[in-house]
């Protein structure tokens, strides 16, 4: 018999299952949960809600051993269908994660008025609680897609501001860059410095910030490279950059060299963010999936692969 306990931390409910005998996550899960259906765990799964002896783990098919220690927390996942540009993926009482499309700001400058997505999030936060806040802790440029973070409360936004680069544990983007990148994966180290007119471009001097972009290549057809990018550091356009440093520009950034723009749009995705959370102290994991325009211009099949 599964011993079943849970653990009240913060707001965070969390049950803890200890395994009798050897199988496979998904089954387990579903042994524990006859309530939930297959598409209630995998949304469990999907939006990082378990943790296998401290680790979290999204794997349906994941090897579970007898001992092993299976973490449920408990938090609301919810869905709002009204908002412009972004779907919320995952909220409780400390943070709000989105699924961002490209075109939307993150948040504009205090002289434009234009559409945001901390400008909506602050309207439907309010609309819950006239006293609560929302911070911004990170940002994607408005042509980038994908997952993105923000908090409730000051003290949540000085426990990410205070020590971001230990509290995020991954952060990985996908981008179709122009050609194929002379080395199937590597490393590229500059510092960024910004001129008046907002243009970031690597420069050996060190009074710039020191930007470290981990990149490889996973698929390549004539002309386009689909690559996955890991962030060491997270400064403005710092993959952007970089890979117009290394010659293989962001398909569809103009800004930074490229030459072509087949979908009108950055072909730059974050695809993944996993933190540790700043409530229940649990390492979290996002993942949001890749548009299907990335898969298509690295197919060889496609069309607009001969531009």
């Amino acid at each position: 018999m599964t011993e079943r306990k849970t653990n009240n931390k913060g707001n965070n409910k969390a049950i803890r299952f200890y395994v009798t005998e050897d199988t496979e996550l998904f089954s387990f899960l579903q042994s524990q949960m006859p309530q939930k259906t297959r598409t209630n765990i995998k949304k469990i799964l999907v939006n990082g809600l378990i943790t296998i002896n401290n680790k979290a783990c999204t794997q349906y098919n994941h090897p579970l051993k007898k001992g092993d220690e299976v973490l449920l927390n408990s938090v609301t996942v919810v869905k709002y269908a009204k908002f412009r540009g972004f779907k919320i993926i995952f909220e409780d009482d400390s943070i709000v994660v989105i699924n961002k499309e490209s075109g939307l700001l993150t948040i504009a400058p205090t002289s434009e008025n234009e559409i945001t997505a901390f400008g909506q999030l602050i309207s439907y936060i309010k609309s819950k609680n006239p006293s609560d806040k929302i911070f911004v802790v990170h940002r994607l440029d408005k042509y980038t897609s994908g997952v993105m973070l923000f908090v409730k409360g000051e003290a949540n936004q000085a426990y990410f501001r205070s020590d971001w680069s230990n509290v995020v544990k991954e952060r990985i983007y996908i981008g179709i860059v122009e050609g194929i990148p002379k080395d199937s994966e590597g490393k590229i180290v500059s510092y960024l410095k910004e001129t008046k007119t907002q243009l970031v471009y690597s420069t050996k001097e060190t009074d710039g910030k020191l930007a470290i972009t981990h990149y490889k290549v996973l698929k390549s057809s004539k002309k386009f490279s689909m690559v996955e990018f890991h962030l060491e550091t997270g400064r403005k356009n710092q993959i952007r950059v970089h890979m117009q440093d290394i010659g293989n520009s962001i398909t569809g950034d103009k800004k930074y060299g490229a030459k072509h723009n087949p979908y009108d749009r950055l072909m730059l995705h974050a695809e993944t963010l996993s933190f540790i959370h700043p409530v229940s102290g649990q390492l979290v994991h996002f993942n949001v999936r890749l548009p299907r325009i990335f898969s298509e211009i690295v197919s060889n099949k496609n069309q607009k692969d001969q531009i």
